[in-house]
């Protein structure tokens, strides 16, 4: 199932990383002789992406590839990006959709050739003097072709060969005749040039295009299904999995799990590394679409003020600010809400440092208050003890606990027995199941 709505973070991320690559595969197609290979293969990862994602994903990442390309190579690199891009996008849908390679040269010449022979024709008819130089360039291709010709007619033993194709004459009039017509009749010559190198470029965009998908998916998996986006109310718990199972790929990640999580409850997720932990974090935030029912009051709302937050493991990654104030203020302008955030973990009258400043510990308590800001009633936490020093982790799992204490649903991830100690439920999963439920603090 495509998700609908706005880009959700998974799309931009793969839509920057393959603009990247879009955007450096046309470079180097500048700078090295095979121009047309690399300019396929630059085709082909806009392919990838129209296979993978939604058309507004391959849109934004040709964009962002063309603005770049204008400051780095100038217009023509930036128009070799677009001319990309609307080849590979026919590619790729044709694909996803399991068409036959000439129906996608079909589809592939009606979307990218037919708009690049209109606009070169509008081009040159307006623009006299790049005309003239395009006819000049193909008399002086034509001029260096004859005289390859006659070098080789000159030969020892071509003569024969020569005579039974009728002479030398004969060889060469029907280009003769072209180089005649081409000043006349340039605006029929661009769109049949043109048409002849696109039905190859398809050709070989469509038969790269298929194995590398292939293997992508392979390594990383087909794209996760997303949720639709919920613009209710928010209202992410209490929330209830019934029988929930979850694939990626030919792969079971998550297998008949039932689960409840309750306002005010911190609950311990663990396991093996596998076991599918963090598929059921994403399911809990509506990252992705499972098998099963989720039931639950209200709008999963991530990211909204009463909503669903996130942190992960890493704090230098999600904090964007470069003083400690400026990164609460991506989640909430109030001032007092930010001095009250940063009370609340640990970091009261903090707001003026660097977070360059900041230890690991403090980091990571500054990515709680980035979520807590919003004062989400759902905290989903994967692995954000792991990267702590001792007195780090002795902190955050205080917090976690605080924070499920006031009132917060809190769901943490965690390979580590210390962890589990301030935990309401312990839940272990192994093989996408749940394989025990007990209490943590009892335990």
């Amino acid at each position: 199932m495509r998700h609908r709505g706005p880009l959700a973070p998974e799309e931009l991320a793969e839509a920057a990383v393959f603009a990247a690559a879009g955007f450096l595969l046309v470079l180097l197609s500048r700078l090295v002789p095979l121009i047309g290979i690399v300019q396929v293969l630059a085709t082909v990862a806009w392919g990838i992406l129209a296979a993978r994602r939604r058309t507004r994903v391959v849109v934004l990442g040709v964009i962002a590839a063309a603005l770049v390309a204008t400051l780095a190579g100038g217009v023509r690199a930036a128009g070799e990006v677009v001319v990309a891009g609307m080849y590979g996008w026919p590619v790729g849908r044709g694909i996803a959709a399991g068409w036959s390679r000439w129906r996608i040269v079909g589809w592939t010449l009606a979307v990218g050739w037919s708009s690049v022979a209109a606009i070169s024709v509008a081009f040159f008819a307006v623009f006299a003097e790049a005309r003239q130089l395009l006819i000049d360039q193909y008399l002086a291709e034509w001029r260096g072709l004859r005289r390859v010709l006659e070098w080789v007619a000159d030969q020892p033993g071509a003569d024969a060969v020569v005579e039974s194709l009728g002479g030398l004459e004969a060889i060469v009039a029907p280009g003769d005749r072209l180089a005649e017509l081409v000043p006349g009749y340039w605006w029929l010559f661009v769109p049949a040039g043109q048409l002849v190198v696109s039905v190859i470029y398809a050709l070989c965009t469509t038969h790269i295009c298929r194995p590398v998908l292939d293997r992508l998916e392979h390594a990383l998996g087909e794209p996760e299904p997303m949720a639709p986006t919920d613009d209710g109310p928010a209202g992410p718990v209490p929330v209830d999995l019934g029988h929930v199972s979850l694939r990626r790929g030919d792969r079971t990640v998550l297998r008949d799990v039932d689960l409840e999580v309750r306002p005010g409850e911190l609950v311990v997720l663990t396991g093996a590394n596998g076991a599918g932990k963090s598929s059921l974090l994403a399911v809990l935030a509506g990252m992705t679409v499972p098998d099963g029912s989720v039931r639950r009051p209200g709008a999963i709302a991530l990211g909204r003020p009463g909503g669903t937050a996130w942190i992960g493991q890493r704090p230098d990654s999600q904090v964007l600010g470069a003083t400690v104030a400026d990164d609460l203020r991506w989640g909430c302008g109030d001032v007092t809400a930010i001095a009250g955030a940063l009370d609340r973990v640990g970091l009261a009258g903090a707001e003026r440092r660097d977070t360059t400043s900041l230890s690991g510990g403090e980091l990571q308590r500054l990515a709680i208050a980035s979520a807590v800001v919003r004062r989400p009633a759902l905290l989903l936490s994967d692995e954000s003890t792991s990267m702590l020093d001792p007195d780090g982790r002795d902190a955050l799992r205080a917090l976690l606990r605080r924070i499920a204490d006031e009132g917060t649903a809190v769901v943490h991830v965690s390979h580590l027995a210390d962890d589990r100690a301030i935990a309401d439920r312990v839940v272990t999963i192994d093989g996408g199941r749940v394989v025990a439920v007990r209490d943590g603090r009892a335990a």
